[in-house]
């Protein structure tokens, strides 16, 4: 019984470490010279605009309903990359503190009060930026914060009020940097930020 144990062990070993010799063969990066040109694919606008492409050369060369496609694909574009572009130029965002002192480590709310101009929801709104104390003393950048708060949709020609629940980890005057109203929608090619 033991001997089979020791066996089965071997075995589960062997495959493991055959897995893991697969897992860093597929994700090894064999060209990193290569990667300022092919990064843009890990977003999902370039691949919307290889299939842009694919479609206007089978468009050209082989079908008219290429054309059809293509244009399908730049109305998806332009309304991926534009909502998100007049969204955040729209908006008007306004943070405060509920009350007028914080304390570390202790519980403390924020009133973020939001203004939409535009005759249709706003969807994925997002404030980042108030709370980066401990990424500005880091090496990380300030581009690459996660947001403080996220909503999910504004309404149309409103004014909404939002409570925010905040912990300061760290002593110091907040905002550490200016906040940030940015919008993603799931084609954008980066944030877009807002003034």
């Amino acid at each position: 019984m033991r001997f089979e144990t020791l066996v089965r062990f071997k075995q589960d070993l062997k495959r493991h470490n055959l897995l893991g010799q697969l897992d860093r063969v597929t994700n090894y990066d064999f060209c990193p010279w290569l990667n300022r040109y092919v990064y843009w694919l890990k977003e999902p606008a370039g691949w919307f605009v290889v299939a842009l492409a694919i479609s206007l050369l089978v468009g050209a060369f082989l079908s008219p309903l290429g054309w059809t496609v293509a244009a399908g694909l730049s109305v998806i574009l332009l309304l991926g990359l534009g909502f998100p572009w007049l969204a955040t130029r729209t908006v008007v965002c306004e943070l405060r503190p509920v009350n007028s002192v914080h304390h570390e480590q202790e519980t403390s709310e924020l009133e973020l009060t939001v203004r939409n101009r535009l005759p249709f929801p706003i969807m994925g709104l997002m404030v980042e930026g108030y709370l980066t104390r401990a990424e500005s003393n880091s090496n990380m950048s300030f581009d690459s914060a996660v947001p403080n708060v996220g909503l999910a949709r504004v309404p149309a020609l409103s004014m909404a009020a939002y409570r925010l629940s905040i912990r300061p980890e760290y002593r110091g005057f907040y905002p550490v940097h200016r906040p940030q109203a940015t919008c993603r929608l799931c084609v954008s090619v980066r944030d877009l930020d807002g003034a």
